[in-house]
């Protein structure tokens, strides 16, 4: 029996509609239904959950797709608990319970989350297609300046993270004020511009500073606590000399040391014409 002929068969069609919403290391497993599902060996969570259809996209639109959670829903509440909402993906499947066949819906990154108010105890969701996201990105640009224009780790730093990360765990947690058990004996600053990777969340927050065992995150992670395993990875300034002494990676540096200040070109020497030269 083909799909299309089993869901409009009224005696053997019995749908579910699962979703997958993958936010870090979390994997958040519902099932639009009044009773749990056991899918491929993973449990989907009976939840209240609606969405629209997708959209069809146009010649300045993108295929996207809404879809609604209560707003006591676990992963509504990790969502506004964070400063910076985490990096959420959504896969949608139809299983048929008769045979387990299932067939794709939409695929999708969640960019957007709004809640009219909070009497209608909704959340909805904006997720555009992977397809379209990809298709869409802008071609890289590459800047010109002194300083060293790739991220760090980046296909330009080419950089491997892993060389340079210290595996601890957290002593002292107190807000964006992180002290961890080693640094392995690097000194003030290793890490500074670097990140900390929250290992049991999957979560990443950019590091201010670090003075010894002490480091001063952007923003809190919510939900660290004293003995969760972390990881610390060094920071650069994206300058010729911590490329050279400190990553020793000066051939892959894409910054001009050497730019001059003054344009040449122009008669006061500093990029702004004045009629006293």
């Amino acid at each position: 029996m083909t799909w299309d002929s089993l869901i409009s068969s009224i005696e053997d069609s019995a749908q579910r509609e699962c979703y997958e919403v993958v936010a870090g290391a979390i994997i958040y497993r519902f099932v639009r239904s009044d009773r749990n599902a056991n899918i491929g060996g993973f449990t989907y969570e009976k939840t209240s959950v609606e969405r629209s259809e997708v959209s069809t996209p146009t010649l300045n639109g993108r295929k996207q797709l809404t879809f609604t959670l209560a707003l006591d829903h676990a992963f509504v509440q990790r969502w506004f608990q964070q400063a910076i909402p985490p990096a959420a993906y959504v896969n949608i499947i139809s299983v048929q319970q008769s045979d387990s066949s299932r067939q794709r819906i939409f695929s999708g990154e969640i960019v957007a989350c709004e809640v009219h108010s909070t009497r209608d105890g909704v959340a909805t969701f904006t997720a555009i297609s992977r397809m379209e996201l990809a298709l869409g990105r802008r071609l890289p640009t590459v800047s010109v300046g002194r300083q060293c224009p790739h991220v760090l780790y980046d296909f330009g730093c080419k950089l491997n993270r892993n060389a340079f990360r210290v595996v601890t765990t957290a002593q002292i947690v107190n807000g964006p004020f992180v002290t961890v058990q080693t640094m392995s004996g690097h000194p003030d600053g290793w890490a500074k511009f670097g990140e900390l990777l929250h290992v049991p969340s999957g979560d990443r927050m950019p590091i201010r500073d670090q003075v010894g065992a002490l480091v001063t995150l952007q923003l809190p992670i919510v939900g660290m606590q004293t003995g969760d395993q972390v990881q610390v990875f060094a920071g650069c300034a994206h300058d010729a000399q911590t490329c050279s002494t400190k990553f020793d990676n000066i051939l892959n540096f894409g910054g001009f040391p050497e730019l001059p200040r003054a344009n040449p070109f122009i008669p006061n020497g500093l990029g702004i014409y004045t009629s006293e030269g």
